[in-house]
């Protein structure tokens, strides 16, 4: 038997010396030449040469030649073909069919990896895999779950046109260049993609990518910009929380469902032109957004509510010839370092910019509000340079209770009247100047507004109510101003004002007088008139508003006896004592009137026999005689010693009814000037 083995065990020495004597090539590092498929091999052949393996150029379009198992080429990744030595460009594979699952699990990959167009059947676990170069699955399909979480690409990755069938999961995955995902498609409706947490150390392209599912992109951190131009979002997108160094570009993106932009950091600008927000149940949330230069939301469409409460932004803030849907649009607390502008915006819904802080101008210019049901709500809101509210619709009118503002300009450039159903500026502070101009205002509700320079009201239209109470001008204006007729639909107690003027006529106090004589009674709309006028230099316009004030007062109970006294006696006689001179007039003409009646032919002949220089003193001397007379017995308490001496008992009844008459006259008027004088004095 000994004999018989030794020819074998020399045979197989030397089939083993032969072997190990012929020069090595890739096929030989596997086992045999028959584990590997004809496609694996070359494969093999093209990676050695540094060149990339097109499985269709070298098998033409039948998948069944093309196909690569998943174990060949993890071991092929993770050097489990140690005698292969591949060159710089990496492994290259274009054009495959990858069968099987592809677990790379933990692995560390060199060599760059290039999979382009490639389809993956099965399964593709690359959880906590390191690729220390960079890499590549553009074009590629997946037909099964991806997952990638805190997969690490030391370089950039491209993910380009790749199409996930199933779910994408990318959580806190690393990139440490840029990750290229222009017209990516996920199309899981439940799952979708998940990239929350991803960290890409310079920019992300998204451009045209489209998701059918949910998106999460929370708390991603990209150190430079992410441009999303005309992506799609099917589902929910959630970045609540992301970092973006740079820009954030969502022009011409499409969004089915929510959107969470909540306390998203953007470095330079938020770009979202054209973008539209298609779900009217779903909620547009950039709650707290903050974006360092500026936003530009220019042409966009909002379908459902809008929520920007504390956004911050550091520059300016666009909005112009953008829409919103029905629901509410919630600016509360919103922050402009610089200016907002709504050129051309459309509000459907209700609208609130409570708090609001605008550092530069706010421009409503040509801007509809169409909702009916409630006000604009601007209360409490700042802004540092001009306010506009010009050329635009205020279906359900303005409230700027409480705004904090520096220049005011509301109304239109057209000839024709604008419309705010109710314009509300209670308790607002205006720095500099506030305009209305060509505007109808139904209700006009300004208690307690304070304006330190000058108000102006040109062509406006106040329709059915204005209160102005305890308000306070430096200075206040109305020209072509028409108020409500209406009884007691103006309210100015309180007001206040240094200049009050109609448009700079000189008789425009009389206009002033009737605006205050059509407003609900106080004695204060008078008296302030009046100490304007005073001031001015206008005594007798003063006293005409004082008179008018005091009349106004009397007259609202005229029947009662206290009243028709003082209308009578103080009001008719002497102005409410600013008319001292109504006296001495009526007086003077009742003493020309008795030196008719009172004829020297009544005294007693005893008395006056001896005054020859009455007799022949002439006419002249006559009619002087009979003023002293006639002015004797009207001053009363005043004696000059003629009335004493005429006879009444020569007299007829009507000189003694003029008589009666004469003394009255005296004991009424002469007290009642010198109660005038005297008012004058003090």
């Amino acid at each position: 038997m000994a004999s018989t083995l030794r020819p074998t065990t020399l045979w197989l020495l030397l089939l083993a010396l032969i072997v190990l004597s012929l020069p090595w090539r890739p096929v030989a590092a596997a086992r045999t030449a028959s584990d590997l498929l004809p496609s694996e091999q070359v494969i093999l052949q093209k990676v050695a040469r540094g060149e990339v393996a097109d499985l269709q150029a070298a098998f033409g379009p039948e998948e069944g030649r093309r196909q690569v198992r998943a174990e060949f080429l993890a071991r092929l990744l993770t050097g489990g073909y140690p005698r292969l030595n591949i060159p710089y460009p990496g492994v290259r594979l274009s054009r495959a069919i990858i069968t099987g699952t592809l677990d790379l699990e933990n692995a560390e990959i060199e060599p760059w990896v290039e999979l382009v167009d490639c389809q993956f059947q099965g399964e593709v676990l690359l959880r906590d895999s390191w690729f220390k170069r960079g890499l590549t699955l553009s074009q590629s399909r997946f037909a099964q779950k991806v997952e990638m979480q805190r997969l690490r690409v030391g370089l950039s990755a491209n993910f380009s046109e790749a199409i996930f069938s199933g779910p994408l999961d990318l959580w806190r995955a690393q990139i440490g260049g840029v990750w290229l995902a222009n017209g990516l498609r996920c199309e899981d409706r439940q799952a979708g993609a998940s990239m929350h947490a991803m960290t890409v150390n310079q920019a992300v392209f998204l451009n045209q990518a489209v998701f059918f599912g949910p998106v999460d992109l929370a708390g991603i951190r990209i150190g430079d910009g992410a441009q999303c131009s005309g992506a799609s979002f099917g589902g929910a997108l959630n970045m609540f929380g992301a970092q973006i160094g740079s820009q954030l570009n969502l022009t011409q993106a499409r969004f089915a469902g929510p959107a969470d932009f909540g306390y998203v950091s953007v470095g330079s600008q938020f770009i979202a032109d054209g973008a539209h927000f298609a779900n009217a149940a779903a909620l547009a949330n950039f709650n707290g957004l903050r974006v360092h230069h500026s936003a530009f939301l220019r042409q966009v469409h909002f379908a459902g509510p809008v929520n920007f409460v504390s956004a911050a932004i550091g520059s300016e803030l666009q909005l112009d010839g953008s829409s919103f849907g029905e629901q509410t649009v919630d600016l509360n607390g919103l922050k402009v370092a610089q200016h907002c502008l709504l050129r051309k915006t459309v509000f459907q819904g209700p609208v609130s910019f409570l708090g609001a802080a605008i550092g530069g101008d706010l421009a409503f210019l040509q801007t509809e509000f169409r909702a009916t049901g409630q006000p604009v709500n601007c209360n409490d809101i700042q802004v540092g340079a001009t306010a506009y509210f010009w050329d635009s619709q205020w279906a359900g009118g303005l409230d700027l209770s409480g705004a904090q503002l520096h220049k005011v300009l509301i109304g239109t450039s057209a000839a024709g009247f604008g419309t705010i159903a109710t314009l509300t500026l209670q308790n607002s502070v205006v720095a500099r100047t506030l305009r209305l101009e060509n505007v109808a205002i139904g209700y006009l509700e300004a208690r307690k507004l304070t304006v330190k320079d000058g108000a102006e009201l040109v062509a406006v239209k106040i329709q059915e109510h204005a209160d102005l109470r305890g308000s306070v001008f430096g200075s206040v204006s109305f020209r072509e101003t028409q108020w409500p007729p209406k009884p007691d639909a103006i309210w100015l107690e309180g007001l206040t004002y240094q200049s009050i003027g109609t448009g700079g006529e000189q008789d425009d106090w009389q206009a002033l007088l009737a605006w205050v004589a059509q407003s609900r009674y106080d004695t204060r709309n008078y008296g302030q008139l009046e100490n304007f006028c005073k001031q001015g230099g206008y005594k007798d316009r003063a006293d005409e508003v004082y008179i008018q004030g005091r009349r106004r007062e009397i007259l609202q109970q005229w029947w009662r006896p206290d009243n028709l006294t003082v209308l009578i006696f103080w009001d008719l006689l002497t102005g409410y004592g600013r008319k001292p001179g109504r006296t001495l007039w009526i007086g003077g003409l009742i003493v020309l009137c008795g030196m008719v009646v009172f004829q020297e032919k009544n005294f007693d002949p005893a008395c006056i026999g001896n005054w020859q220089w009455l007799r022949d003193g002439g006419r002249g001397r006559v009619w002087v005689f009979r003023f002293f007379l006639s002015l004797d017995q009207f001053l009363p308490g005043i004696d000059l010693g003629l009335a004493k001496l005429w006879n009444l008992s020569q007299v007829s009844y009507g000189q003694l009814v003029y008589y009666h008459f004469h003394k009255l006259a005296g004991w009424i008027l002469i007290p009642i000037g010198l109660a005038a004088l005297y008012s004058q004095f003090k």
